[in-house]
């Protein structure tokens, strides 16, 4: 029996997108790889970012081949679903280089690139405002520091 898996079951709740080599940490919860264990160095201490349980060693991290191969098969249906609709119109602006100096994208939209409204020096890399959440929620990601992003954008 087939079941329809949604969006926030292939979520990663620090960077907002689909997981990228998802990872299962000692509580269960699920994150990318590379999310989490930015979201650790930037920590003083080892915590779930989501349930807060602290592990008193840093654990040992191997991708989840199960829940990558979910999430793959979630894009896919995804993109063969966008596939059948009506061609949108070209957007003019795909690229960093090609925006007004004045609009930076959002480095974590996959899709429909969103204007970026804040950028962090942390993390170098610049959040519309629905991806900017947890800099704004996360004790640890409050730290960093955040900057327009026309500024950071001269600066990498």
């Amino acid at each position: 029996m087939a079941f329809i898996l949604t969006q926030d079951q292939v979520l990663c709740v620090i960077c907002m997108d689909s997981f990228t080599d998802p990872v299962s940490i000692p509580c269960g919860h699920n994150f990318c790889m590379d999310c989490i264990q930015g979201f650790w160095d930037a920590s003083r201490k080892c915590e779930c970012p989501l349930c807060k349980e602290a592990f008193q060693t840093r654990p040992t991290l191997r991708v989840n081949v199960s829940l990558k191969d979910i999430t793959e098969q979630f894009k896919r249906s995804i993109k063969t679903k966008q596939d059948c609709k009506p061609e949108p119109a070209p957007r003019r602006h795909t690229s960093r280089r090609s925006l007004k100096s004045d609009t930076i994208p959002c480095d974590i939209c996959s899709e429909n690139k969103q204007t970026a409204v804040k950028s962090c020096l942390v993390c170098q890399a610049s959040y519309c405002e629905m991806h900017l959440g947890p800099h704004l929620r996360d004790p640890v990601m409050m730290k960093h520091s955040l900057t327009d992003p026309a500024t950071f954008s001269t600066r990498h």
